[in-house]
C-alpha cells in the first residue's frame, strides 16, 4: 500500500448524499498549451513524472487532464489536506480516518470522467466506439460464455453497442470490487438489468446486486 502527498489546497469537504452519485467530464480533442500547463501544477510531483514518461503526446494530455479533473472534484467534496493511498491491487482511495467517500476514474480518448459517491463502492468506465473493431473476437475470449452467446445472437448492426455496453459495465464492476484484473472478466456475467437498474452479477463465488451509475460509449 502506498501513499500520495498531501493535496487539496482549496478543499471544502461539501457533502455528498448517500445514494448520490456525482459525475464531472471533460470532453476535448485538443488542449490549448496554457490549459494543459494550468492543469500539470495541480498535479502532485509523482503524477508529473508519471505523465512525462508516455511516449505519445495524445497519451500524456489524457492522464495530466484525467488527473488534473480527479484533483479538481476532490477538492470540492474531499476533506482539506486529503491524501491518497492505493489497496493492493492498486486502487487509489483516501486515506484518511473515518473516510467515506469513494472515487473512480477513467479516460479514453477525448474524454476523462470523475465520480464520487458515499459509503458505497464504485466504478466508472468509458470507451470509444473507434478502439474497438473485433468486439465479437473480443467477447469470445474475454467475456463468459453466456455473455458472448448474447452477443452473437444479436443483429450484426447492434453487436458493437452491446459488445461496448457490457464491455464498459464489466470494467467498471471489478473497479468498484477493486481487485482489478485479478477477476478475469470470463469469471463473472451480467444476468439481469431491470427498470431500477439494478444488475445481477453471477460469478462462481457469488451472486452480486448492484446499482448500475455510469457506463460510458462514446
Amino acid at each position: 500500500m502506498s501513499t500520495g502527498n498531501t493535496g487539496g489546497q482549496s478543499a471544502s469537504g461539501v457533502k455528498v448524499a448517500r445514494g448520490d452519485v456525482l459525475v464531472w467530464s471533460v470532453g476535448f480533442e485538443t488542449i490549448d498549451t496554457h490549459l494543459l500547463t494550468v492543469f500539470r501544477r495541480s498535479l502532485w510531483d509523482e503524477e508529473r513524472a508519471r505523465a512525462d514518461q508516455f511516449r505519445f503526446e495524445r497519451d500524456h494530455v489524457l492522464y495530466v487532464t484525467a488527473h488534473a479533473l480527479l484533483h479538481a472534484m476532490l477538492g470540492v467534496y474531499a476533506e482539506t489536506g486529503f491524501r491518497l493511498r492505493t489497496n493492493e491491487w492498486g486502487k487509489p482511495e483516501i486515506d484518511a480516518p473515518g473516510n467515506s467517500l469513494r472515487f473512480n476514474l477513467t479516460h479514453t480518448n477525448g474524454l476523462a470522467v470523475c465520480a464520487v459517491t458515499m459509503i458505497d463502492d464504485l466504478g466508472v468506465d468509458a470507451e470509444a466506439r473507434d478502439r474497438v473493431t473485433d468486439f465479437l473476437e473480443l467477447a469470445g475470449r474475454f467475456f463468459a460464455p453466456s455473455e458472448a452467446a448474447y452477443i452473437s445472437a444479436l443483429p450484426d448492426a447492434d453487436r458493437q453497442s452491446a459488445f461496448l455496453q457490457l464491455w464498459t459495465l464489466k470494467e467498471a464492476f471489478i473497479k468498484a470490487v477493486g481487485k482489478g484484473l485479478s477477476i478475469p472478466l470470463d469469471e463473472f456475467a451480467f444476468t439481469t438489468l431491470t427498470p431500477n437498474r439494478e444488475l445481477t452479477v453471477k460469478s462462481d463465488a457469488a451472486t452480486v446486486r448492484f446499482t448500475l451509475g455510469v457506463a460510458i460509449v462514446l
